[in-house]
């Protein structure tokens, strides 16, 4: 099993590369479990925002390792949560209220993909493998 230092996280060497992604990967699944919570959607557009931005930065930085695949992977990820996260509260408000019956089911499909998402790369993470 791998281990990864967080005081590291933010070093450009492997180590903090390996770090970092270790972080986003657990911070994008603390967020998309948020979401079910009261406060989902500031919880939501912040932390994906957040971590966006910190993969995208880095990700040219850690280029030619495997962590520029999975910083690369998380971006994409949590730029689609984002975006489906968007549309399907904008269908709720434009049905007002009443399509949170067909959107609510969705979500949970939706919740239940980017799970699996950020699971598989961290076990590939886990097994040294680029994503």
């Amino acid at each position: 099993m791998a281990t990864f230092d967080v005081s590291k996280t933010f070093d450009r060497s492997p180590e903090g590369y390996q770090a970092l992604t270790w972080v986003l990967y657990i911070c994008s699944l603390g967020v998309a479990l948020a979401t079910l919570g009261e406060i989902s959607g500031t919880i939501l557009f912040v932390g994906c925002v957040a971590i966006i931005l910190l993969a995208r930065i880095r990700k040219d930085d850690a280029a030619g390792t495997i962590y520029g695949s999975h910083l690369g992977n998380i971006a994409k990820v949590m730029t689609i949560a984002l975006v489906v996260a968007a549309i399907l509260l904008a269908f709720t408000i434009v049905t007002f209220g009443i399509g949170i019956l067909i959107t609510w089911p969705l979500y949970v499909l939706f919740l239940l993909w980017l799970g699996y998402r950020l699971v598989k790369g961290m076990m590939r993470l886990n097994d040294d493998q680029a994503y």
